[in-house]
């Protein structure tokens, strides 16, 4: 299994979670900038290949706490579920 990062424009990462149905709010490009925003965080977009072939998504954020840079997705306090 390969986690790759992918470079997703806002229409994109909506069609692929419309396919998705346990993607939330959380995981759109808005719930993105609000994280960005709210956090200080960069989004992360990344496609799980299986094989060579897409068979997941992963959406996250990475923010710098006390000079480490920690991906999460989420985590605590980011106010989402």
């Amino acid at each position: 299994m390969i986690l790759q990062c992918a470079a997703l424009d806002a229409s994109e990462l909506e069609a692929i979670l419309d396919g998705h149905a346990d993607a939330t709010v959380f995981h759109s490009s808005a719930g993105l900038q609000f994280v960005a925003a709210s956090q200080r965080a960069e989004p992360v977009m990344a496609v799980v290949k299986l094989d060579g072939r897409p068979c997941g998504y992963f959406v996250g954020a990475v923010v710098r706490r006390f000079g480490v840079r920690i991906l999460g997705s989420p985590l605590p306090g980011w106010v989402t579920p």
